[in-house]
């Protein structure tokens, strides 16, 4: 009987503690439903508050963690810790809760945390790979950390999955925008207008596809229309205002910017960044009322206003402002001047036909005078300098002349010598055998219209002295210290920019683990034992075609005339021989492909690498390349220091200094490191950038299978000078 008994108790207390707990479900169910009721009407507070009592009742409801974990962010974005915590429980509970996921990864966007935010949607992409909305999140996250060829890969995804969302093709548009594949946007934004043609962002982002593809009036249509569409939309009232400039629609394009600030709008022409585009505007204005000096005055201080950190969200701006630099050089007749503008502005963006169409222009008013010149060339003995005294270098020395013609020039002699090394601006050079003494230098110079001019110069040669005397780049070892700060005032500032590249944004190049590491390195040997300031050095990491190409432009034209500048590279880099023999060299920017158009070619580097109208640009440049790299960039000839350092910085100087010519180039750089040793190792008080070169070129040889090089960049106004490294 007792045992029937226990039993039976036995038996009343399971079922009461099931009963206990279908109760307990029961009530917690019902507050989670009340708590989605308020959800529902967005009573966060009050959604909160059931949530809470649910999780009270029932501690292993997932659900409720995750709803007032969304009704916290929803409430108040400063909740997100508390937030994170309740996703994460709920992730405990039901570690494969898809929606937690998804929830986790808004949180971490929320607290600026994107890999951990990446991490989470790709969770949820793996458990339910169908939902669309999972990918184009996570697309958006992408597209933030600027990965766009991922962001454009999984928006794809998420229109194969709902093509009716307009959204989605907007968003892969404006991936394409950051990829500069402008024709696809424009084919993704026509759909999202089809599917939602009341939006005005639709039409202005289309409009800015059009823009940057130079079809002003198609662009100039959509930024109306956007208008139109949200007449409280600031951005198309200022992004109308480039391609109407590019129409010489002046009024308009001054109009539209007024009714901007006669409405109090916003966009981001007020921010920091953009602080230089408001003297573009006025230098238009002046452009205007043919002030045409006024107007370069503003250009000038919209470059001053650009700031040291280059992004390519302002890249169109800043080419707008080459552009209209070279439409004024052009107005004021100085064709050759805008005809080099009008090069670099193309070298940055190929997709500007108003710049094609002026080129042609300018081109053949300059054909024009060429062909009406009837005067033979001018002729110019760079170094040395007329009635210069020389040393020889066994007997010889190396003569750096220009010869000037509209027409350009077809041959030259240097004492009955044909020169063989003439460049497309008339520069040339000559190695002479020279007598000690008095010698005369006779040239000669025809042009392609055939008028022949001719020159005489006197300079003095004797021999090169003993070396006991000397040291490195042919410094005195007793030089005195007035000399000594005589020499260091005359150099000028220095200057550098340090592009790395590991980060590849497509297939195409393979990721790389050390150039950011090296140029950090590189950097802080130069600033700490050199007299390169901080301030006065740029890093870019990490960075689009655009980008390193506006930032080079951009520095040489700030260049004194007694400054110096160095550009150092590392990442990927391409040697291309072409069917004749001659070798074409590229630099590959992180959003590089396969494609050449996309690379940094030794012609665009040059293009750069110009000083600007009206300034005598840097007196020395020196382009350090730690990549697989072409001595198509530079002319033939080895580098030779000339005696005397203060010789050596008075003339011009662009030089290349290349870890490899045809070779692969390792991702462990001999190269960078015999150079910094070197660099670290110097005791003299200057050292020439080819008296550095020759101190590691052998160690570079005998360690690796490349053959590295360091020669005059031809076409730039190389002189002969050199790049003279001063120790702090």
């Amino acid at each position: 009987m007792r045992v029937q008994v226990l039993f039976t108790r036995s038996i009343f207390c399971a079922l009461f503690a099931l009963f206990c707990m279908t109760s307990a479900a029961q009530d917690a169910k019902y507050y989670k439903t009340q708590g989605d009721g308020f959800y529902n009407k967005k009573d966060y507070a009050q959604a909160i508050n059931s949530y809470t009592q649910a999780i009270n009742t029932d501690p292993n409801y997932a659900d409720a963690y995750n709803m007032r974990g969304v009704s916290m962010l929803n409430q108040d974005k400063k909740q997100v810790d508390q937030a994170i915590a309740d996703f994460n429980q709920a992730l405990r509970i039901a570690p494969n809760f898809v929606g937690a996921h998804n929830n986790l990864a808004w949180a971490y966007d929320i607290k600026n945390l994107p890999k951990e935010s990446v991490q989470e949607y790709s969770i949820a992409i793996s458990l339910d790979p169908n939902t669309a909305v999972y990918w184009a999140r996570r697309g958006n996250i992408l597209y933030k950390m600027t990965d766009y060829c991922n962001a454009t890969l999984d928006f794809t995804r998420s229109i194969q999955l709902d093509p009716d969302k307009d959204e989605y093709w907007n968003s892969r548009a404006r991936a394409y925008l950051k990829k500069n594949d402008f024709d696809s946007a424009v084919l993704d934004l026509d759909e999202a207008i089809r599917l939602k043609p009341e939006s005005s962002n639709y039409y202005n982002n289309r409009g800015l596809a059009y823009s940057n593809l130079g079809e002003y009036d198609e662009a100039i249509s959509d930024f109306r229309v956007s208008m139109e569409k949200d007449p409280k939309n600031s951005l198309p009232y200022i992004n109308i205002f480039s391609p109407l400039v590019r129409e010489e629609k002046y009024n308009d394009a001054l109009g539209y910017y007024q009714t901007y600030k006669q409405k109090g709008l916003k966009s981001y022409l007020e921010s920091d960044k953009f602080k230089f585009y408001q003297h573009y505007i006025s230098a238009v204005s002046k452009v205007q009322t043919n002030d045409l000096d006024g107007a370069l005055n503003e250009l000038d201080g919209a470059l001053n206003d650009y700031g040291n950190e280059i992004k390519d969200e302002s890249r169109r701006s800043y080419i707008d402002i080459m552009t209209l630099y070279a439409h004024i050089y052009e107005l004021q007749q100085q064709y050759e001047d805008a005809l080099d503008l009008y090069d670099q502005s193309l070298t940055i963006d190929p997709f500007q036909p108003d710049v094609d169409d002026a080129k042609e222009r300018v081109s053949k008013m300059l054909e024009k005078a060429a062909n009406d010149d009837k005067a033979g060339p001018e002729i110019r003995l760079i170094n040395p300098a007329q009635g210069e005294t020389v040393l020889l270098i066994n007997g010889s020395k190396l003569i750096y002349g220009k010869a000037s013609d509209p027409s350009g020039i077809s041959a030259i002699t240097v004492n009955g010598m044909k020169v063989k090394n003439i460049e497309e601006d008339g520069m040339f050079t000559i190695e002479l055998k020279l007598a000690p003494g008095n010698n005369t230098l006779s040239v000669s110079a025809t042009d392609k219209q055939e008028n022949t001019a001719e020159a005489k110069f006197s300079i003095t040669a004797m021999a090169a002295p003993a070396n006991e005397n000397a040291t490195r780049g042919g410094e005195v070892k007793n030089m005195s210290n007035s000399e000594v700060a005589q020499t260091a005032s005359a150099a000028g500032n220095y200057y550098a920019i340090f592009i790395a590249n590991e980060n590849y944004n497509e297939t195409d190049w393979r990721k790389l683990a050390n150039p950011v590491s090296d140029a950090v390195k590189f950097r802080e040997l130069l600033v700490s034992k050199y007299t390169f300031d901080p301030k006065n050095v740029d890093t870019l990491f990490n960075r689009t075609r655009s980008e390193m190409l506006i930032a080079i432009s951009k520095k040489v034209r700030k260049m004194g005339k007694n400054d110096n500048l160095l550009i150092f590279y590392a990442g990927h880099g391409k040697a291309v021989k072409n069917d004749d023999g001659s070798v074409d060299g590229y630099l590959i920017p992180t959003d590089g492909n396969g494609e050449m158009p996309t690379w940094v070619s030794t012609n665009d580097l040059k293009s750069v690498l110009k000083a600007p109208a009206g300034s005598p640009g840097a007196k020395h440049i020196l382009f350090v390349s730690d990549a697989c790299f072409s001595g198509a960039l530079t002319r033939g000839g080895q580098m030779t220091a000339s005696p005397g350092i203060q010789r050596q910085m008075e003339k011009k100087s662009r030089t290349a200094m290349t870890s490899g010519n045809l070779e692969e180039v390792p991702d462990i750089s001999m190269f960078l490191k015999y150079l910094m040793q070197s660099l670290d190792g110097n005791t003299s008080k200057f050292l020439t950038a080819s008296d550095l070169f020759s101190d590691f070129k052998d160690a570079v040889i005998n360690n690796t299978k490349n053959i590295p090089l360091c020669r005059a960049i031809q076409d730039v106004g190389d002189e002969g000078g050199e790049f003279v490294f001063i120790k702090r």
